[in-house]
């Protein structure tokens, strides 16, 4: 009997043409070969198909399936619902990866016995390519610290394509079909399940900053969902861990300012999400928001405060 690979690598494609065979070159070139790719069509009208199949021919390792349109979530679902590795990993069509990804985060993942390993990233647009963090390599034995560090957003973000993860998390959880910023979502799912964590500064994979992206074209629609997602991570880490208010305030006022940025009308947002707003600002006055004023967005933050009960 075949034994089950490693690592379960999920590709979710949707007409990625203009990227995709860079991706796939990448992640087939993994040095780790214990492996299996899990091609998620969901619904390409370009040649997606066709370039997947193209590769399929010369690596029995890849797997298609493809489905009608149902966005990413259902396309990250259905490569779960068949993978079959000790630990499972999220690769984006329009990205790739170091050929030695997979293997560095395996050896971490096994030696230190952790949850997930996080790894760091470049950054990519038409003018550069930097990496995102510049920190050491670190270790970190506790939900609460975990926590702390995703809502900091400094080194550990929300994204599920810089990670490597035990398979055994997604036994009950899946992504929420229908939500724009579905990581936010998962993140939430995931509280309970995740003990350790091993952070490596490595930048393995690439991340392709494009016009057309989802924090680049947002709807109102996309801002509910990235805000209300926020939202409900924020009270359920605040009913676990009440000594992480004052991080948990300040990560939500953060990304209320981030949105207001990339949506380009506040007023907007404050209209439909004042009571969110409200409830933030009562927790507020429970903290000293002065000791994030090191971290990025700070004065922002405090711009978006002033503005917002000037038109209360």
């Amino acid at each position: 009997m075949k034994k089950n690979p490693l690592v379960s690598i999920i590709v979710p494609v949707y007409n990625m043409e203009e990227y995709l065979v860079k991706c796939m070159e990448s992640v087939c070139s993994q040095t780790l070969r214990d492996i299996e790719i899990i091609c998620v069509n969901d619904g390409s009208t370009d040649n997606s198909l066709k370039i997947l199949e193209e590769f399929q021919k010369n690596d029995e390792r890849i797997q298609i399936i493809t489905q009608r349109n149902q966005g990413l979530s259902a396309a990250r679902n259905a490569g779960l619902d068949v993978a079959k590795g000790e630990y499972i990993a999220f690769v984006d069509s329009d990205d790739f990866i170091s050929p030695f990804m997979y293997e560095d985060l395996s050896k971490k993942i096994i030696k230190y016995n952790t949850d997930i390993v996080v790894c760091n990233y470049f950054l990519m647009n038409e003018a550069s390519v930097e990496p995102r963090s510049i920190c050491s390599d670190y270790y970190i034995n506790s939900e609460k610290d975990y926590l702390y560090d995703l809502l900091k957003d400094e080194n550990i973000q929300n994204y599920v394509w810089s990670r490597l993860y035990k398979r055994k998390l997604f036994k009950d959880v899946r992504f929420q079909v229908g939500k724009v910023f579905e990581d936010i979502y998962l993140s939430t799912d995931l509280i309970g399940k995740i003990k350790t964590v091993y952070y490596t500064s490595e930048p393995h994979y690439c991340y392709r900053m494009r016009e057309d992206s989802i924090t680049n074209s947002l709807t109102i629609k996309s801002v509910k969902d990235a805000i209300e997602g926020e939202y409900i991570r924020y009270c359920k880490i605040k009913n676990i861990y009440s000594d992480l208010l004052a991080i948990g305030v300040y990560s939500l006022l953060k990304w209320i300012s981030i949105m207001c940025d990339a949506f380009g009308d506040k007023k907007a947002i404050f209209d439909n999400f004042g009571e969110i707003i409200d409830s933030i600002l009562s927790d507020l006055e429970k903290i000293n928001i002065e000791e994030f004023k090191d971290n990025y967005k700070y004065y922002d933050v405090l711009e978006l405060i002033k503005e917002y009960k000037k038109l209360q």
